[in-house]
């Protein structure tokens, strides 16, 4: 409304910035490709997204709720493109930390209560994306690694205390990694996408439509992907965000061959199977 309209806000950003609705020259196309590939991955294996729909009422209103968040999250996202960058564009032309974008705009444009709304907005996000991704790691080893693997038997409370213990170590790791970080909050979210995308993704994918899909090649996928991704980024000179065009092939090789080396699923896994295909169909 400040500018008139998307379409005037889109003319002087493009004035401003002629590559800003373009491909880049200066950006390897390989970047788009990866970064492209990197959210979408992102959204379907994070686990602090997928254990939401676990509290759905039935099949139907997973779908629906996962279906209705994607849609509003592209809408969100073509909203801050759009608008919000697009006026940085053109008010901040020289900004120096496209981290402040948001910022900036908010301080030069709101008056205080919208501000004040909008800071309790991003840190409720902040708040809700770290307490599903804690709850995701704690649950991860008290459940399904201590509980499954290590100690079969042990009280529910011994179980909620390793979850505590877990939950109180990875928090305090995090802070310390936080504290000394200097890159870019958008490079540190963008190798977080695809990292969680190389180890994530082909497992879960090949466990629900894969009926040959067994826990060796689900593990070989996983941590294949992962140890790929690490090693493309920490050892061999590529463009950013590049990694996943090449971890996501790593991954879905050792999941093919890790599972056809090694006996099918049981019976018992292949029912479970059947039936959430019937629930979905």
């Amino acid at each position: 409304m400040s500018f008139g309209g998307f379409g005037p806000l889109l003319s002087k950003a493009t004035e401003a910035n002629p590559y800003y609705l373009a491909i880049n020259p200066k950006v390897s196309p390989w970047t788009y490709a990866g970064m492209s590939v990197g959210v979408l991955t992102f959204v379907v294996a994070s686990p602090h997204i997928v254990m939401r729909l676990f509290t759905a009422k039935n099949v139907k209103a997973g779908r629906a709720a996962l279906s209705l968040t994607a849609a509003l999250t592209l809408i969100f996202h073509l909203f801050g493109y759009l608008g919000v960058a697009a006026a940085a564009i053109v008010m901040f032309p020289t900004i120096a930390n496209a981290d402040n974008t948001f910022i900036q705009v908010m301080n030069a444009m709101w008056p205080a209560l919208l501000r004040g709304l909008a800071v309790a907005a991003i840190m409720a996000a902040i708040m809700s994306t770290t307490g599903g991704m804690l709850l995701a790691v704690g649950a991860e080893v008290s459940n399904n690694i201590y509980g499954r693997y290590l100690r079969k038997d042990a009280a529910d409370s011994r179980t909620v205390f390793i979850g505590q213990a877990t939950l109180l170590v990875v928090g305090v790791l995090t802070l310390i990694l936080a504290v000394n970080q200097t890159q870019s909050i958008g490079v540190i979210v963008g190798l977080l996408v695809e990292g969680v995308g190389s180890a994530l993704l082909v497992p879960m994918l090949a466990g629900v439509w894969w009926f040959r899909a067994n826990l060796t090649g689900a593990v070989a996928s996983s941590i294949g992907g992962f140890a790929a991704f690490c090693i493309v980024h920490f050892m061999v000179p590529i463009p950013q965000f590049a990694e996943i065009l090449i971890s996501l092939p790593v991954s879905i090789l050792c999941m093919v061959v890790g599972s056809l080396m090694t006996p099918p699923p049981s019976g018992r896994q292949l029912k479970l199977l059947e039936e959430m295909h019937r629930a979905i169909t």
